[in-house]
């Protein structure tokens, strides 16, 4: 026996009665979650009581937005990250945060599920955000059609920045206040159609790039929310109150380091 020293040791053991799939989920969630901490895509896999986790893996799951197109996942749920040549156009923790933005408003418990009813309502909502993406963003479609043709996608994530993560969960922070406005996401996603979003316009330089060298996305939760105000007024700011215009110069002199910087032009309404 190369380790004699592990014959002495005590091994603790539990044993639950198995009843149904849905009681040993949650007890496996729970002994994980707390004795030893998983991570946030295993909890977003393994949790039933949290509507965003259960919400985030329907939206993967056969018939829906996100599904697999063949044998290649669309969203990538074993890691947060994507790489270069990822054939991946988003990760499960990204979906989980554009859910919990979308749905912001409507004060969910993370813990108790609500109504049969109500998650349906959700789930809806958070389903139309991504399939009118999906249909009304050329890069989308191009990359639905390459995935289909099993052909790579690297090309597509070099030149545009909607194929990070980032960029997506930006925004929910736009269909967030696009809906507080009363204007429909489908002529939203029109205006951001027309967006520049290459990795070399300077609009995005320490908005949701650090300059054009690396091309290094900028993270953390109120740069996103930043961003996603900046994109706001790009495509709707002819409707933005002056608190809300002064909000987005703020962020953008910052940006730009400069109190005199114009503001980015918006896109035409259709």
């Amino acid at each position: 026996d190369p380790h004699p020293e592990l014959a002495n040791e005590e091994v603790s053991v539990i044993f639950v009665e198995h009843r149904d799939n849905l009681k040993i989920r949650k007890i496996f969630n729970k002994v994980n979650k707390y004795a030893r901490q998983t991570s946030r895509s295993d909890n977003i896999i393994t949790s039933d009581d949290d509507i965003l986790a259960v919400i985030s893996r329907k939206l993967i799951t056969e018939g829906e937005p996100l599904a697999p197109i063949g044998s290649i996942d669309v969203v990538n749920w074993k890691s947060n990250t994507l790489s270069q040549r990822s054939k991946h156009l988003s990760t499960l923790s990204a979906l989980y945060t554009i859910a919990d933005t979308l749905l912001k408003d409507e004060r969910f418990s993370t813990n108790v599920l609500p109504s049969e009813e109500r998650l349906e309502e959700a789930y809806a909502y958070v389903s139309h955000f991504w399939k009118v993406l999906l249909d009304g963003l050329s890069v989308f479609t191009q990359y639905m059609a390459l995935t289909r043709a099993d052909r790579p996608v690297s090309v597509l994530r070099e030149q545009n920045l909607l194929m990070k993560p980032i960029t997506q969960m930006a925004l929910a922070h736009v269909a967030r206040t696009a809906k507080a406005k009363n204007i429909p996401w489908e002529e939203i996603v029109r205006r951001l159609d027309r967006v520049n979003w290459s990795f070399d316009n300077e609009l995005w330089f320490n908005i949701l790039v650090i300059g054009s060298a690396n091309r290094k996305m900028i993270t953390g939760k109120e740069s996103v929310r930043s961003a996603g105000i900046i994109i706001s007024y790009l495509v709707m700011g002819n409707v933005m109150t002056q608190s809300e215009i002064a909000e987005v110069r703020s962020i953008f002199c910052n940006a730009k380091n400069d109190e005199s910087v114009s503001l980015p032009a918006m896109v035409e309404a259709d």
